[in-house]
């Protein structure tokens, strides 16, 4: 059994490798949550455990701590390499990619034999471009969903943000308060953002590349999406699953 873990700055996503398409299951990282996660893995005998993590230190620590308590085992953490799972990668410091957005792009791969768009929508949303023989060609970082609503919050007059139901606001064209105006501003301006990367790349590889969506607010860009797209909640937890899979010595 290995298990496979996608660790982000809000959430931890995991899952069994073998399932298909993957289970996955999710944990918000926020107070106890290695004591929560220690009883959703206590059925568990994982053989082996592999992960992407772009966490501080401290969490990073404390989910090896709950591994080695549970299995007497600590998780393999992989990170962005100059080629792995039949991807290759443009970035001077290969390192320097983000593993989340490596993982994504390997997943990617696993399922596409040509040029797609890859947007990871989570604490910031990501679009990276992936060729059509596996050269990842570049991408941009933009703010998340919940970091511009509270940049936003702190910055403009009036403007509150906060996480209750009635401050989130409706997304539309015929907004009824600052709310549903912050809530428009941030959800369709990362929209048009994503279909300008979509236009700007489809003139310059000459045709429309692929698209799609992985991380906790794909749904709702989706729905707004004018251009054809697919979502795949497992993106990353897959990539991590074909780099699994390669030995150690290919991942260069």
């Amino acid at each position: 059994m290995t298990l496979l873990i996608d660790m982000g700055n809000s959430r931890l996503k995991w899952a069994i490798e073998g399932d298909d398409p993957l289970r996955v299951h999710a944990r918000n990282l926020d107070g106890d949550w290695d004591q929560r996660l220690a009883g959703d893995w206590q059925p568990l005998a994982p053989t082996r455990i592999v992960a992407v993590a772009v966490v501080p230190p401290e969490a990073r620590d404390r989910l090896v701590a709950l591994c080695l308590r549970l299995w007497s085992r600590p998780p393999e953490f992989f990170v962005a390499t100059s080629a792995a799972g039949g991807v290759r990668n443009c970035y001077r410091e290969p390192g320097e990619l983000g593993a989340d957005r490596w993982a994504a792009l390997v997943g990617a791969r696993s399922l596409a034999d040509g040029a797609v768009l890859v947007v990871d929508c989570g604490t910031a949303t990501t679009v990276d471009l992936l060729e059509g023989d596996g050269k990842f060609a570049g991408g941009a970082i933009l703010p998340g969903q919940r970091i511009a609503l509270q940049a936003l919050g702190g910055g403009t007059a009036g403007a509150r943000a906060s996480g209750d139901r009635e401050q989130k606001g409706q997304v539309g064209l015929h907004t009824r308060g600052t709310a549903d105006a912050l809530a428009t501003g941030v959800v369709l301006g990362s929209v048009y953002a994503i279909e300008g990367f979509h236009r700007a790349w489809t003139t310059q590889l000459g045709s429309a590349p692929g698209l799609m969506l992985t991380g906790g607010g794909a749904a709702q860009l989706a729905g707004f999406l004018a251009v054809r797209h697919q979502v795949i909640p497992d993106l990353v937890l897959r990539g991590v699953a074909r780099l699994a899979r390669e030995p150690a010595e290919a991942r260069a």
